[in-house]
């Protein structure tokens, strides 16, 4: 059997929340790291979830999910959207985050963060103990970067949230 930090040769990885909702509309945000584009025409995006997270039966219910790039600056906003299950909590109150509509999808976008990317599952594959959902991208929303503003997204290092500088 290999070792589970096998995985950790990969790191760091850019941290991103992704927001789903049930079928009535009740969001939820979870952190995730593992993520990949994989196709430019179309657009897709693959994300792993783990069978037995509460945002796997969220994106199943409606078959849509918006990843939100995270600035740094949201380092314990993340850590807390990662550390409870939205079974039992509201992370947009617990967070402080806000939920903005998005514009193709039924989940939340989150204000705060730099970029909102929109998806609808296309396709979805088990991996094990995950399954990796491909998303198409619908509708892509960037904040306004400002002249001269350096710009840092999160990034999970050894379990350790921490800045990267966005080039």
């Amino acid at each position: 059997m290999i070792d589970e930090k096998y995985y950790r040769i990969f790191y760091p990885k850019q941290v991103l929340l992704i927001t789903t909702c049930d079928r009535d509309g009740k969001p939820n945000i979870a952190t995730i790291a593992w993520h990949m584009p994989v196709s430019v025409e179309p657009p897709l995006i693959a994300v792993a979830i783990g069978k037995a997270r509460h945002t796997k039966k969220l994106i199943e219910a409606t078959n849509e999910f918006v990843l939100n790039i995270v600035p740094e600056s949201l380092k314990q906003q993340a850590k807390l959207c990662g550390s409870v299950s939205g079974k039992r909590t509201d992370k947009f109150g617990a967070s402080a985050l806000t939920p903005e509509p998005s514009m193709q999808v039924k989940p939340p976008s989150i204000k705060e963060c730099l970029a909102n990317i929109e998806c609808k599952v296309v396709s979805s594959y088990d991996a094990s103990d995950h399954v990796i959902y491909i998303g198409e991208v619908v509708h892509i929303k960037q904040s306004e970067k400002k002249e001269g503003e350096k710009i840092r997204v999160l990034v999970d290092a050894e379990d350790e949230l921490s800045g990267y500088e966005k080039p």
